[in-house]
């Protein structure tokens, strides 16, 4: 790590990131990734749809199928993050980097909300969520970024706790298309888990309230914890507003309110990108009198004595 501009700095941190550690592991020839929602070119017999939603060189194949299969792509994707995230957190030994375990294990949980919230619209728009099938478990290492087409040629793999790893992996994940500062090659379409609900969010639109079944309410998962502000709230889908209420949830716990505002609202923490990278540069993201944003406040200790020796990917198998 000695060679990580790591300093109060967020743009010298967030440049290096995206122009060493993210571009780098992205697929020369996965500019454009297989998206159930968009096909490569524009119609131009279908301006309304076009403009709606105003994609990247794509054009919209927004139809109820279309949308539970990237639906039932989100659910797997919030699967995907959670051994990888888990195995993180517990090979943290006790009462040892205690502010990393827990803004781990505050992201897990909001993880395994976003996997309810999705498989909550899926249900209500008709769909069956499939999480129990083998074919559908993740497996690691894996090379092919995150499902529905979401940073493809990520790799990603299962690890011990490591500064590295939060970087490489984790950062990686959750970044945002927007934040506080410039992204380097502004013609990379770089899809993020943020885009996907995006799209999702303007194909439900599109299609309107006559695709949710009312009926389907009873089905969904309602979230135990009602504490204001603790976890976030599951929202019982059966309108186009209500789906948009959650995703819009997950937007925000990832990616922070918007580029200039990197913190939730609801639960007041900073969106989960910005959470793995306090870890990374051991310093807490603080909002300075001129509003702008450095991670130059309390210090947040990492010690990687603490850490239980763990072999990478490890399996039943091996």
């Amino acid at each position: 790590l000695k060679n990580i501009p790591f300093k109060s700095d967020p743009e010298t941190q967030d440049s290096y990131f995206n122009k060493v550690v993210n571009y780098a592991k992205l697929k020369a020839d996965a500019r454009h990734p297989p998206r159930p929602l968009f096909a490569l070119g524009f119609d131009k017999e279908d301006v309304k749809t076009t403009n709606i939603f105003k994609s990247y060189g794509y054009i919209p194949l927004c139809n109820i199928s279309t949308l539970q299969e990237q639906l039932q792509n989100a659910v797997l994707l919030e699967f995907y993050t959670l051994p990888l995230y888990l195995t993180s957190m517990y090979t943290i030994v006790e009462n040892c980097n205690t502010e990393a375990y827990q803004a781990i294990r505050d992201i897990v949980m909001q993880e395994m909300l976003h996997l309810v919230q999705s498989a909550n619209i899926l249900i209500s728009i008709g769909g069956q969520v499939i999480i129990d099938d083998p074919n559908y478990v993740p497996s690691y290492p894996s090379e092919d970024g995150l499902p529905g087409g979401v940073l493809p040629g990520l790799e990603i793999s299962l690890e011990r706790f490591n500064l590295r790893h939060v970087y490489d992996t984790m950062m990686a994940i959750e970044t945002p298309i927007l934040t506080f500062v410039a992204r380097p090659d502004p013609e990379f379409t770089l899809y993020t888990i943020g885009q996907l609900y995006k799209e999702i969010s303007l194909c439900i639109h599109y299609l309107g309230n006559d695709i949710f079944d009312a009926s389907t309410a009873e089905r969904q998962v309602r979230w135990p914890w009602t504490e204001p502000g603790s976890v976030g709230t599951v929202h019982v889908v059966t309108d186009v507003a209500s789906a948009k209420h959650g995703i819009a949830q997950i937007v925000e716990q990832g990616e922070g309110e918007g580029p200039l505002i990197p913190n939730q609202v609801a639960t007041g923490q900073y969106g989960h990108f910005y959470r793995f990278e306090e870890i990374v540069c051991q310093r807490r993201l603080v909002q300075k009198d001129d509003n702008s944003y450095a991670y130059d406040g309390a210090p947040i200790d990492y010690n990687p004595s603490g850490v239980y020796a763990m072999r990478d990917n490890p399996s039943s198998d091996t």
